[in-house]
């Protein structure tokens, strides 16, 4: 058996499934599915259980290596993220105006460097009033990217601590980003830092 088919988690993948079809339901219009929201809250949890599993056993073990590590993930991410740039940016150029255009700039070259978050949170306000936003959609990966950083950061500072140390300073952090996002509710959307706390809470689980 391959490592590809020992690691493959059919649960994960059924969970990714409802997900995608709550998010999918809910952008087509259909008022009695408000779970779209719950959809992207759902892929975050997974990918804190996920890389987050991977970089504690991997550290665990002392074979973890932060630039293997970021090149797993980029070669996993971004292939696909250019070839949807760039068929986007296709349709785009074919149909916007030349002054819709200057604002799809803007968000195309703040998604290729997954900062697509920060870019419409101080410049397009709510998620609802972005909804015309071609691009709108990379935010997630722009939270997704961010966190890919700072994991392995805070995973290797807390577990000088040990492990209930890991636990706890995970528990923590994941209280304060729960309470940023209550405090700034502005930011609570689109910012990873009031979005940390549903990643940790699938760390947690992969540790537990």
């Amino acid at each position: 058996m391959t490592a590809a088919h020992r690691d493959y988690r059919p649960d994960i993948e059924g969970l990714r499934a409802v997900a995608v079809g709550a998010v999918l339901l809910f952008h087509l219009g259909f008022g009695t599915v408000s779970g779209g929201f719950i959809g992207v809250d759902v892929f975050f949890v997974i990918s804190g259980f996920l890389i987050g599993g991977i970089v504690v056993r991997e550290a665990g073990e002392g074979r973890f290596s932060f630039t293997g590590y970021l090149v797993r993930r980029v070669r996993r991410i971004v292939p696909v993220m250019l070839l949807v740039l760039a068929a986007v940016t296709v349709v785009a150029y074919l149909l916007l105006l030349p002054s819709e255009l200057v604002g799809y700039s803007w968000s195309l070259g703040f998604s290729s460097l997954f900062m697509a978050n920060v870019h419409f949170w101080l410049h397009r306000g709510a998620y609802a009033e972005s909804e015309h936003e071609v691009l709108l959609h990379m935010w997630t990966l722009g939270v997704e990217g961010q966190f890919y950083l700072v994991l392995p950061l805070i995973v290797l500072g807390l577990m000088r601590l040990g492990r209930m140390g890991l636990w706890v300073g995970l528990v923590l952090l994941g209280c304060a980003s729960a309470a940023l996002s209550l405090l700034y509710p502005s930011a609570s959307f689109y910012m990873l830092p009031a979005r940390l706390w549903e990643f940790l809470l699938g760390a947690l689980v992969a540790i537990t």
